[in-house]
């Protein structure tokens, strides 16, 4: 949460402050899948507890750790192409790629709005996807899915395997990409990735890696009111993690925060 907020929330009563931390504790909620739960604001001042729930909200929208595609490499060649031909790397985010529908901006955005969940031991997971086939006498297009690259073992890291990739209107073409995704927290420009990082490659140095704008939150919304006596919360997620996940971790960093500033 924002400095002033803090500032002020830390001014008010000690009790309310404890009396929400007690309510609000995930352990003693009865939650649903978007409504975490309710907490009774009888005893306490309605504009104190809508500070308070206002600064748990700034930390469920701003502080949930995610997962997203930071950068990519690309590189083609033709089906035709034999033997030693190497392929010619995507050095920019303008250029277009032979026999693909799209452009290469329009793949970035496609793989961007990918939605995945590493398991718990891993940080980021490297995914190689190739693309080659003849399309069917029948259709002058094929259309490629994100689902489709991964193995069963991974089945659970992609939440949108449906994901449209990138579409190929012509055969005897070839498309290798690899995307680095990587778990982090809030929004990462792709300004903030350093140039020498964006150059290293696996086996070939040839192929400049793409730095993307990284969005990791998985919070879409967040809200909340007061119904009668009772202050409701609202979270919605992207499915990397479920409302209740949010919540719960929400609720961790809050109180940190708050004890730390009374600490202080």
């Amino acid at each position: 949460m924002n400095k002033e907020l803090l500032i002020s929330i830390k001014g008010l009563k000690k009790e309310t402050r404890q009396a929400f931390l007690e309510q609000a504790n995930p352990k003693t909620l009865s939650c649903g899948n978007i409504v975490p739960g309710l907490i009774s604001v009888k005893d306490h001042s309605k504009s104190d507890i809508m500070l308070m729930a206002e600064g748990f909200r700034q930390i469920v929208l701003s502080r949930m750790p995610g997962w997203a595609i930071t950068r990519i490499r690309m590189e083609y060649k033709g089906e035709s192409d034999k033997g030693k031909t190497p392929s010619a790397p995507v050095l920019h985010k303008y250029a277009y790629i032979p026999g693909v529908v799209e452009n290469v901006r329009e793949i970035i955005n496609n793989l961007q709005k990918g939605v995945f969940r590493l398991p718990k031991n891993e940080k980021t997971l490297t995914l190689n996807c190739e693309f080659f086939s003849d399309i069917p006498v029948s259709s002058h297009y094929k259309e490629f899915l994100l689902g489709e690259f991964f193995d069963e073992d991974q089945a659970d890291v992609i939440i949108n395997p449906e994901q449209k990739v990138l579409t190929f209107q012509d055969t005897g073409h070839h498309v290798r990409i690899e995307s680095t995704i990587e778990k982090g927290v809030g929004f990462r420009s792709a300004k903030d990735v350093k140039r020498d990082e964006t150059m290293k490659t696996r086996g070939n140095p040839d192929v400049l890696a793409l730095a993307l704008d990284a969005d990791f939150n998985p919070v879409r919304k967040a809200g909340y009111g007061i119904q009668g006596e009772m202050l409701q919360f609202e979270i919605e997620t992207n499915g990397a993690v479920s409302p209740l996940e949010a919540y719960e971790t929400a609720y961790g960093l809050f109180s940190k925060e708050l004890m730390q500033s009374e600490g202080s």
